[in-house]
């Protein structure tokens, strides 16, 4: 999907680079009590 969007966006191929690293993102706790979806919570 990110290389559709990219190529969509009309970005170079050369220019994306998709490295196995992981990227840790800090989650808002005060974001999940926000969720209203049962799937979204139970997924």
């Amino acid at each position: 999907m990110i290389e559709i969007a990219w190529a969509e966006l009309g970005g170079k191929q050369t220019r994306l680079s998709l490295e196995k690293q992981t990227v840790k993102i800090p989650l808002n706790q005060k974001y999940f009590s926000r969720i209203k979806s049962p799937d979204v919570i139970d997924g």
